[in-house]
């Protein structure tokens, strides 16, 4: 289980996530300013998917009705998909070598990912 609260640092800042709530499959978290959202989840069957979802909520100019705001939400997800007896392991150096891949060299290659590069 993960220790609550959790910190992860977010538009350059640390935030507290604290957790809301638990299944046996799975828990939600948030900010307490409601901005940041994130979820665990885990489903086991023929594969076993487990999930890491944040969600960000902001506050923008409404670019349609001038001095009105509107909320906007952005996701980013991670799912692991295994089939069952997956060495653990092995399948978290997976994990780390994307993660690596992607935030080598300051993100750039997730920069060319959210630029739509392929």
């Amino acid at each position: 289980m993960f220790s609550d609260p959790q910190s992860m640092t977010l538009d350059g800042s640390a935030r507290t996530i604290n957790r809301l709530n638990s299944t046996p499959t799975g828990s939600d978290w948030g900010s307490a300013d409601r901005a940041y959202k994130v979820s665990f989840q885990h489903t086991y069957g023929k594969r076993h998917r487990h999930m890491i979802r944040l969600q960000a909520d902001s506050l923008v100019a409404n670019p349609l009705v001038s001095g009105q705001n509107i909320n906007q939400s952005m996701s980013v997800y991670l799912t692991v998909d295994v089939p069952p007896g997956y060495d653990v392991a092995s399948a978290k150096s997976k994990v780390d070598g994307l993660l690596a891949n992607l935030s080598a060299t300051t993100g750039a290659n997730i920069t060319k990912l959210l630029g739509g590069e392929s």
